[in-house]
């Protein structure tokens, strides 16, 4: 069996990826919560963040979430560059670090693993 310590870093890191990916999903609606669709929201995000983040994660997501998530999303051909595709693995490797487990996470892999078939096969048809 695992001993505890094992255990309570597992738990940790589990605990944490879900508390990452729900900040995310909070601070991507601050932009259109300022912008009308919700005068509330804005207010009580700002009282109650620190419950389960620290203020520079916060800080962090706010805009890299947001630039990320749209950059990857609607102009993904940015990331297409064979050969092992660097800036889209870069993404990952700092999407990994800071908030593991995320929908910009799972987005880049799911690209990644595409863009790596789609080369494997244009190199086979050569």
């Amino acid at each position: 069996g695992e001993n505890s310590s094992t255990v309570n870093r597992k738990e940790t890191h589990r605990l944490w990826t879900v508390q990452a990916s729900k900040l995310e999903k909070l601070v991507e609606h601050l932009v259109p919560a300022f912008l009308g669709s919700d005068p509330t929201y804005v207010p009580t995000f700002l009282c109650t963040y620190r419950a389960f983040a620290t203020t520079q994660l916060a800080l962090d997501l706010l805009p890299i979430s947001s630039i990320l998530g749209s950059w990857l999303g609607q102009y993904s051909e940015g990331f297409f560059q064979p050969t092992e595709f660097p800036c889209l693995k870069v993404l990952l490797s700092y999407r990994g670090l800071n908030i593991p487990g995320s929908d910009l996470e799972h987005h880049a892999l799911l690209l990644l693993s595409q863009l790596e078939h789609l080369e494997a096969t244009e190199a086979e048809s050569e």
